[in-house]
């Protein structure tokens, strides 16, 4: 459950998107985490978020509950985590964090004309050989690291799968449907590989 663009932390809010404006995520998703976070019958939540967005400097932050007031973006997100992963623990919850998926440089759909993937086709728009990670994890892997030290959450870390299998597999089939989501066939890629 939650809302596009909005981090899946409890209190907050996103205001001044460079593209979108306020995102209202707290009126979009509080009803929803609220429901989680009380329902005794739920005993795990998995969090996931797209780092690139909610790490982004150029987003204000807001916190609903008026506990967080650095003026640091970063420093307030990590304690929003935080405040969320403690609170879902008390209330019982083990809590999952699965580990984001990189973006790539470019929109992997460019790179085919039709499925499976030709790479080297004249009619592609792009050389696939040109497609690559983009490696930006440094702050969201310091921010889980701050996290760890403070709760139990664990961790699924995806990254172990990459090679040989996104953005494409060894079947030349697109795994993700543009340059930060994954597609069906990718999605599908981690349903036997979950460990919980």
């Amino acid at each position: 459950m939650g809302a596009g663009g909005c981090p899946p932390f409890l209190g907050i809010d996103r205001g001044k998107h460079p593209f979108f404006g306020n995102l209202n995520c707290f009126q979009r998703t509080d009803s929803l985490y609220q429901f989680v976070l009380n329902d005794g019958n739920i005993k795990t939540v998995f969090i996931s978020f797209a780092h690139g967005e909610i790490l982004r400097d150029d987003v204000e932050f807001l916190d609903k509950w008026n506990e967080l007031k650095s003026k640091d973006n970063y420093d307030n997100l990590v304690k929003a985590f935080i405040r969320t992963v403690q609170m879902f623990e008390k209330h019982n919850k083990q809590v999952v964090l699965i580990y984001d998926m990189p973006e790539f440089n470019l929109d992997v759909k460019s790179c085919a004309f039709k499925r499976p993937l030709f790479s080297n086709s004249n009619e592609s728009k792009c050389n696939f050989a040109d497609v690559s990670m983009v490696n930006d994890f440094h702050d969201y892997d310091k921010m889980i690291a701050k996290i760890k030290k403070t709760t139990n959450m664990k961790i699924f870390y995806t990254h172990q799968y990459i090679r040989g299998n996104f953005p494409i597999d060894e079947n030349l089939n697109l795994t993700y449907r543009d340059s930060t989501h994954l597609s069906y066939l990718g999605s599908m890629f981690f349903s036997d590989k979950y460990s919980f």
